[in-house]
Parts: C-alpha cells; structure tokens; sequence
C-alpha cells in the first residue's frame, strides 16, 4: 500500500510539473505570435509554426529572427526586395531566370545577392513549416534517448 501511495504521489507530481511547464509554454507561444504579430511579420505558415511548438527551445529556434528590437531578418529584407514570389516558383519546381532579376531593386545588385536572397527566403520557409519542426522535435528526441 505504501508503495503505490508513493507511485501515485510521484506521477502527480510529474503531471503538474508537465502541466506548469505546458501551460508557460502556451503563454510563451501566445506572447510570440502577438508580439511578432505588432512587428507586421506574422505569416500563416509562421503563425502555424509558432503554434507547433513543443518545447520552449523548439519555439525559440523558429521566433528568433524576429525578436522586437532587432533588425529585418535576412528573409524579411529579401522579401522586401521581391524575392518572395522567385522563392514560391523554385518550391513549385519551375525554373527561374535570377539574372533578369539584377538591378529590380536596390539591394539586388548582383546574380549572387539574388540567389542569397532566395536563399534566405527558402531557409525561412523550411524553417518555420510545421512539419520540419515536427521532424527535428522527433530527431531531437531520439537522439536523447
């Protein structure tokens, strides 16, 4: 009997920590998308990454680049630039010309600058989609055990 007194004692011990620690996580995640939502960044596919997050440092990788007070994410100046609807072409597979690309903006002043660009932008993408996050969590804690 004092046995299972104690068993009962530990798992209710560890589904409150459990508790605490999702519903910080859920403050945490409804802090971010506000937060990112005032800074104008806030996507669909971000919104959904963001609500995606398992664990604190999961949700800290993918709101990094968008902390208040720092400057436009790479992504962000790249999509700024134009870049964004090169990217969503690359994605869908159709091929894409970057040299009539040179010059349609100013930081677009290079073939080099504008495969950055897209670069950026296609990190952003990967790095934000739910299911890569989701993926990586399961990696994440494969490797652990």
């Amino acid at each position: 009997k004092q046995w299972y007194q104690r068993r009962v004692a530990i798992t209710a011990g560890k589904i409150k920590e459990q508790l605490n620690r999702l519903d910080n996580l859920t403050k945490k995640i409804e802090k971010s998308i506000k937060d990112i939502e005032k800074l104008g960044s806030l996507t669909p596919n971000l919104s959904e990454a963001i609500a995606a997050c398992t664990s604190a440092t999961m949700l800290e990788q993918v709101t990094a680049a968008y902390k208040p007070g720092k400057k436009k994410s790479k992504s962000e100046q790249a999509r700024n630039a134009g870049l964004g609807s090169v990217a969503e072409q690359l994605i869908a597979g159709r091929k894409v010309d970057f040299n009539t690309l040179v010059g349609s903006h100013a930081e677009l002043k290079s073939v080099k600058n504008v495969i950055d660009g897209t670069k950026d932008i296609l990190i952003d993408i990967v790095r934000t989609n739910k299911f890569v996050l989701e993926c990586c969590e399961r990696v994440g804690k494969a490797s652990n055990n």
